[in-house]
């Protein structure tokens, strides 16, 4: 497990950006393939949609190692979780984010 303490404010602050860009790719991505009407670009879609779907999940996964909580259900909501010593998890809200797509 990465060492948590190590990054800074603004990293997680740019950590979330990045996400909250990819997930905008992805969608954007997962519209061109549904609007796809030829077999070429049905094919450049699903790389694209591919490649959008990759970076996303390997953001979220960088962001689960850091104890930020991403949900994607109703837009992007960032939370930080930080753990005590029993493995509780507490929010630390300085790092709370709320950001709709």
């Amino acid at each position: 497990m990465e060492d948590v303490e190590g990054f800074s404010d603004e990293q997680r602050t740019e950590l979330l950006d990045q996400i909250a860009q990819a997930h905008a790719d992805w969608l954007l991505a997962l519209q061109q393939f549904n609007n796809a009407m030829d077999a070429r670009v049905i094919d450049d879609a699903i790389y694209l949609l591919n490649a959008a779907e990759m970076r996303f999940e390997g953001l979220m996964r960088i962001a689960r190692r850091l104890r930020i909580v991403v949900n994607v259900s109703s837009g992007l909501k960032f939370r930080f979780y930080m753990t005590d010593r029993f493995d509780s998890p507490r929010v630390n809200s300085a790092f709370t984010r709320d950001s709709t797509l």
